[in-house]
C-alpha cells in the first residue's frame, strides 16, 4: 500500500482505496493514462471534491 507515486511506479496493477472501498482496479500504465482516473488525478497532485487522498495497493 503506498500514497506516494514514486512508491507504486513500478506496479504492473493497482487498485485505488478510499474510505474503505475498492474504486478503481486495472493496470497502472492504463489508469495512468486515462483522463479523470483517481489515478491520473493523484500523479497529477489533484483531488477535486475529495478531502482525503485514496490509498493505491500494488499488486
Amino acid at each position: 500500500i503506498a500514497h506516494r507515486p514514486s512508491m507504486i511506479a513500478f506496479a504492473d496493477w493497482v487498485v485505488a482505496i478510499e474510505n474503505g472501498r475498492i474504486v478503481e482496479v486495472g493496470q497502472y500504465r492504463r489508469l495512468k493514462a486515462k483522463a479523470g482516473s483517481r489515478l491520473a488525478r493523484m500523479l497529477s497532485g489533484e483531488q477535486p471534491g475529495h478531502e482525503t487522498k485514496p490509498s493505491v495497493e500494488v499488486a
